[in-house]
């Protein structure tokens, strides 16, 4: 009943349920139907969007033939970006430090850059790499540099 998305297939589960132990019929419709059944939902709960493992598998697809150690890196990448993303997009708002974390990016453009967090960042020099924390002002170089 929670997934249905017409009034027939709601009311057609509803008398099944109704049939099979009406207590928690009842129990449902004291809940009000519009905190637990799609039909009825007054805002879009993103109710047909698919689940987040879904979303996160479909991502990873490719990084499933990697090594563990370098699917793990891709994955925390992964979250990094959209870390950051959602940060970004959640604040309207350019802070100095962001302004400054922008003009070290346009300054080191040989670089390739990743943000994770408006504070940190994941560095890529040639073979090496840096985890980057401009709130600290702290960075640590990361021995490992994949083979991919």
């Amino acid at each position: 009943m929670p997934k249905a998305y017409t009034q027939d297939e709601f009311d057609e589960l509803m008398g099944k349920v109704q049939k099979v132990d009406m207590r928690v019929a009842e129990y449902l419709e004291s809940a009000s139907r519009d905190k637990w059944a799609r039909l009825y939902a007054s805002v879009n709960r993103g109710w047909t969007m698919t689940s987040i493992a879904e979303c996160i598998n479909r991502h990873l697809l490719a990084a499933r033939e990697l090594s563990i150690y370098d699917f793990l890196e891709e994955v925390r990448r992964m979250f990094g970006r959209w870390n950051y993303n959602n940060r970004r997009n959640g604040t309207y708002t350019f802070t100095t430090l962001e302004k400054v974390s922008e003009r070290c990016y346009q300054l080191t453009i040989s670089f390739n850059v990743e943000p994770s967090t408006e504070f940190v960042y994941t560095v890529h020099d040639g073979g090496r790499r840096f985890i980057l924390n401009l709130n600290s002002k702290t960075y640590c170089r990361l021995s490992y540099v994949s083979t991919r």
